[in-house]
């Protein structure tokens, strides 16, 4: 399911990429649209370990996976509907709705580190959740560049 959660975050930033064309906030965006399908990995590469194998192989996983909820537990189309709204209000609107999500999901695999028992897993989760507060502070710095301009 973690890995469906990061498709779902995929989507979004993939469907933000558009908005930003030509911005300068493109390159945060899309770093935090690559981040995503690496996070995927890197949950699927813990569970792997845990499940001995018998997952099919990546790429065919990430394919089959809708990706129709975000890590907080909110529809894609719910939140990409909120994008679109909050393009109306600027820039920096959007932005911080994109910190919002990160910061969710940083509370979620800190969360979810606190909870397993398995070593690996525990680990996989704790560096989510210090990648996720990475592009939070990313986005931070994207907003104060865009309330500056």
């Amino acid at each position: 399911q973690a890995i469906d959660l990061e498709k779902g975050a995929d989507r979004l930033y993939a469907g933000l990429l558009e908005h930003f064309k030509g911005k300068p906030q493109h390159e945060v965006i899309e770093l935090l649209s690559k981040a995503e399908e690496a996070h995927g990995r890197a949950v699927y590469g813990a569970l792997r370990k845990v499940s001995e194998g018998q997952l099919q192989n990546f790429e065919t996983l990430y394919a089959e996976m809708k990706g129709d909820i975000l890590e907080d537990g909110e529809p894609v189309e719910t939140a990409i509907a909120a994008a679109r709204k909050a393009v109306e209000h600027g820039t920096e609107a959007l932005l911080e709705l994109a910190l919002e999500l990160e910061l969710r999901a940083y509370d979620l695999y800190r969360n979810l580190a606190h909870k397993t028992e398995d070593e690996s897993l525990r680990t996989t989760f704790l560096d989510l959740a210090e990648q996720e507060k990475r592009h939070a502070k990313a986005l931070l710095k994207a907003i104060g560049k865009a309330a500056a301009a």
